[in-house]
């Protein structure tokens, strides 16, 4: 099972993680997208533990699996390049303990994830920028004239099968170029409400 969501606030995610294991859901992989995906389980108690990191190169991230694995926590999701990594405790004796205690390595989270979000916030927002800026310039398309992204000649004074046949040819091609900007807006609206959760951490004085 699949579900998106969003949260600004760490905390609040560890516990609908622990919500869904108890009701028989338990966490398989997590996309930095918001998706989430859920495998059917006996209903248990699961605290989960979220850690954002990254990292200049695998071994690095080996390394810190390996330290926190000994630590008695297993990684459950998080990848090289993700910065997300969920765990849960091996040993349920220290199930409600935190993964750091520590200020110093709760202020690395915070700033790692502020500045990864806002790195990515702008570059998206710049390459979009571009590249609707360059269409423009050159009378491509139009942002609010979606028959403008169709280039067939007067496709739009077709009628009926010739009509049908040629919208529908072109629509992949229009999807090929036209997608990269949406999905660059997009990528950049899900790091700016990462970056809030992130402001969100901080101005509850904890980094």
């Amino acid at each position: 099972m699949k579900k998106l969501r969003w949260f600004v606030n760490f905390e609040k995610e560890e516990k609908y993680l622990s919500e869904m294991a108890s009701n028989g859901w338990k966490l398989e992989r997590y996309s930095i997208f918001g998706i989430y995906t859920f495998k059917k389980n006996p209903p248990q108690q699961i605290n989960y533990r979220i850690d954002y990191r990254t990292f200049k190169n695998r071994k690095k991230h080996s390394d810190y699996i390996d330290f926190l694995d000994d630590a008695g926590w297993k990684l459950v999701s998080g990848g090289y390049h993700l910065g997300y990594h969920f765990f849960i405790p091996k040993d349920k004796s220290f199930e409600n303990d935190a993964l750091f205690s520590d200020e110093e390595s709760y202020r690395q989270r915070i700033n790692a994830l502020v500045k990864n979000c806002l790195y990515g916030f702008l570059l998206s927002i710049i390459y979009a920028i571009v590249f609707w800026g360059s269409a423009l310039n050159n009378s491509l398309i139009s942002i609010f004239d979606p028959k403008t992204w169709y280039l067939t000649p007067g496709l739009w004074e077709m009628t009926g099968w010739r009509f049908l046949f040629s919208f529908l040819f072109e629509t992949p091609f229009v999807i090929f170029r036209s997608a990269p900007p949406f999905i660059l807006v997009l990528i950049s609206v899900i790091l700016g409400i990462q970056a809030l959760r992130a402001y969100y951490e901080q101005k509850r004085g904890k980094a």
